[in-house]
């Protein structure tokens, strides 16, 4: 395999392949990975780095570098590398071909098969497509994610407020399931419909 360098400055990967190690690589790694390259290296990373992003990076840097050992940073470098390596492997062997885009998608696979269109078009640039599709589906969570996508987030902010986001849902979800099993119990229970309204009164709360 090449070496980093080799693959950042002699082959010149394409910008949306280092991105996309990048995110793939936990932020202490990546701080050692920094530590162990040279100044013209760094800067093919950092200019792929959102400015709020260097700033994080850089003092990051600045507070861990002396403490580095050099075989961490060796190691780190070897996996930024790899990590470098597989998505441009990736990226060589395109789109796979895919039902066209469904926003009733009800398995999994419907949904795997959604991402590469959207994979596809953002790769074609067809942000209106996206635009509408984040008001056509269904699942919030894909709505979300969607207009996060067209409006340019940063990864890690939209990964952030993703997650959030299905916390809620989820909450939501289980105190729904929770209600209809309480509510199951009691009537199947014989209580009076004063009773079932009592017991059920916490749970049917609006938030």
């Amino acid at each position: 395999m090449n070496t980093l360098r080799e693959m950042l400055i002699g082959g010149e990967p394409d910008d949306k392949v280092i991105q996309l190690a990048i995110r793939d690589i936990d932020t202490r790694t990546f701080i050692e990975c920094l530590c162990g390259m040279a100044g013209d290296e760094r800067e093919v990373l950092y200019r792929n780095l959102s400015a709020r992003a260097r700033e994080a990076v850089a003092a990051d840097l600045l507070e861990r570098e002396a403490t580095i050992r050099p075989d961490e940073m060796a190691d780190a470098v070897s996996a930024f590398a790899r990590l470098l390596s597989k998505h441009a492997r990736w990226e060589r062997r395109g789109v796979p071909s895919a039902p066209a885009y469904d926003p009733a998608a009800a398995t999994p696979s419907a949904l795997a098969d959604n991402f590469l269109h959207v994979s596809a078009m953002v790769r074609a640039g067809e942000y209106d497509r996206l635009a509408e599709l984040s008001e056509e589906d269904p699942d919030r969570l894909m709505r979300e994610g969607l207009r996060m996508l067209v409006d340019g987030i940063d990864p890690l902010q939209a990964r952030g407020r993703l997650e959030r986001l299905r916390s809620a849902l989820l909450a939501h979800q289980a105190r729904r399931m929770d209600l209809i099993l309480e509510g199951f119990d009691s009537v199947m229970g014989g209580d009076r419909p004063g009773l079932t309204a009592e017991k059920l009164a916490a749970l049917a709360a609006d938030a």
